[in-house]
């Protein structure tokens, strides 16, 4: 060891082999300085390329995990909605027959077999339009499909170009 204290012992440099003094910046700028503006420009468009394709690779991972995800929970929803229908098919089924019942004590039992599911069903065509009325003009409303955060970070890197070939 020196007497400043200040340099590394050489057995220090022979039992650590990978570590050098510095972290090389002094050597990269050093060698920068002397290229020519055209190739500083390359390598401004080539680091420019690469960042977008790995931009674009992580917008495709992103996008992969969230339709496999999504995929695997519309099969459930999709399973929970066949049994849904089916248990709205029964209950519609048991409320025919209620309504016939309390019909009939009205009116000829051979109206109010008819009568009941005619006026079960317009209730239930004009609900159903209702919904579906309601859904079409909110995806009318809101639905974007452009990718506003991905315009915006392209609208980024673009400035970003911009700065750095100016």
């Amino acid at each position: 060891m020196t007497s400043s204290g200040w340099e590394r012992d050489p057995s220090y440099s022979a039992m650590h082999p990978g570590e050098t003094r510095g972290n090389g910046r002094a050597e990269r700028m050093a060698t920068e300085v002397g290229k020519p503006i055209g190739v500083l420009f390359r390598e401004v468009v080539d680091k420019t390329r690469t960042m977008l394709r790995e931009e674009l690779r992580l917008a495709r991972a992103e996008m992969r995990e969230q339709v496999a995800l999504a995929g695997r929970n519309l099969a459930w929803i999709g399973a929970g909605a066949g049994f849904a229908l089916a248990a709205i098919l029964v209950l519609c089924v048991a409320l025919d027959r209620g309504l016939v019942v309390v019909f009939s004590q009205f009116i000829n039992p051979d109206i109010a077999v008819w009568l009941a599911p005619l006026l079960l069903g317009l209730v239930l065509l004009g609900l159903g339009a209702a919904l579906i009325s309601k859904g079409v003009n909110t995806l009318r409303e809101h639905l974007n499909l452009v990718p506003e955060k991905t315009k915006q970070t392209l609208k980024e890197d673009k400035e970003w170009l911009r700065q750095k070939v100016t």
